[in-house]
């Protein structure tokens, strides 16, 4: 039905082109304008969809999850508070085994941490208070030290006793900066909530404009389509019969 209207239609325009009739000029501007506004309401629409998504799912979930690691962070800061770096080696638990010279926790260190080969995390022991883990990255062919209490503080196992320790207490030092830049995170996160929620409420900005167009574009199209009709009645009336001969009489 679709492709005999379209026919329909082509016909008219044709001969509206044809009378230089200029409704089929306003009906064209208005086609490439209504499929302009149409692809800009699609969009809006999926962006609509997207920020609605994020607003029920994403920001609460991500909100949730910054503000239980902010929680974890203090808590940590706390534990390591406790057990502050001083001049004079504090210990450190390897396998069982407390050990208070630093050269020899750091060689136990090195040498039970590459004695580890299993992904998953294994404790190999206790540092400033926390748990430490050990696991081996086979992707990047190194081993990983995390310090863990309510958060994990992982770094890179080296080659150096002395310098492992070093960064395990770099490590522990850094949650201060994490703590901040979490926070920071947080306050972002809840900006983008607040300023979704606003956004997802606001119309279509030119949806009156589409409406009107759709509605001019629909009632041209109407138009033409009568004007061909009434025109195929003309033509087939033109063309229904033809003068008939008069009889000739026959000659008796």
């Amino acid at each position: 039905m679709e492709e005999v209207d379209e026919t329909v239609l082509n016909y008219a325009e044709i001969k509206a082109i044809a009378c230089g009739d200029e409704r089929i000029m306003e009906r064209c501007n208005l086609e490439v304008e209504v499929n302009r506004l149409q692809t800009l309401k699609s969009s809006y629409l999926n962006q609509k969809y997207e920020l609605q998504d994020r607003i029920v799912k994403y920001y609460p979930h991500a909100i949730q999850k910054q503000e239980q690691r902010i929680d974890h962070l203090e808590k940590d800061i706390q534990q390591r508070n406790q057990f502050p770096v001083s001049e004079e080696f504090s210990g450190m638990k390897i396998q069982g085994r407390m050990i208070m010279d630093k050269a020899e926790a750091g060689k136990q260190l090195l040498e039970t941490g590459r004695s580890i080969m299993s992904a998953k995390p294994v404790r190999i022991g206790e540092y400033r208070g926390f748990d430490l883990y050990c696991s081996f990255d086979s992707f990047m062919v190194e081993y990983k030290l995390s310090l863990s209490a309510t958060e994990n503080h992982t770094i890179t196992l080296g080659n150096d006793k002395f310098g492992n320790i070093t960064r395990l207490n770099n490590a522990l030092s850094n949650m201060d900066k994490e703590l901040e830049e979490a926070k920071i995170e947080l306050q972002t996160l809840k900006r983008q909530f607040e300023i979704a929620k606003e956004e997802v409420d606001k119309p279509f900005e030119q949806e009156e404009s589409l409406q009107q167009k759709e509605k001019r574009l629909h009632q041209l199209t109407m138009e033409l389509r009568l004007d061909s009709k009434e025109n195929d009645v003309v033509d087939i009336e033109e063309q229904e019969e033809p003068e008939k001969e008069p009889k000739k009489e026959m000659c008796r």
